[in-house]
């Protein structure tokens, strides 16, 4: 069975997920831009600056935001040399932090 065999959709499921995402998108365009306009109004009511603690409602959104891009506009397969680019990287990370732990653990013998 192939990987390509495996994310194959039937129609109605990619009509769904179609739908939900805009769904998705529009919540979290209403929840944004409510977050961003009600505590000014409340200032404008108030004059109190207390209000503006309601930036706070912000952050889930932008997290959400955050999210939904990733899955909306996913990285492109690696190819085999970039494949191996991160993992050489990864390798030297791990033999510079085997270094690092070395060094330390001969400081502690000398203190």
């Amino acid at each position: 069975m192939s990987t390509s065999s495996l994310h194959q959709k039937i129609p109605s499921q990619l009509s769904t997920d179609t739908h939900m995402r805009w769904f998705f998108v529009i919540v979290l365009t209403i929840w944004t831009i409510g977050s961003l306009v009600v505590p000014i109004i409340i200032f404008c009511m108030t004059k109190s600056l207390v209000s503006f603690s309601f930036f706070s409602f912000l952050a889930p959104p932008a997290i959400l935001w955050y999210r939904l891009a990733k899955v909306l506009f996913p990285t492109p397969p690696m190819d085999e040399r970039t494949f191996e680019l991160k993992r050489a990287k990864i390798q030297s990370n791990i033999g510079i932090e085997k270094k690092i732990q070395a060094n330390r653990s001969t400081q502690q013998k000398y203190t």
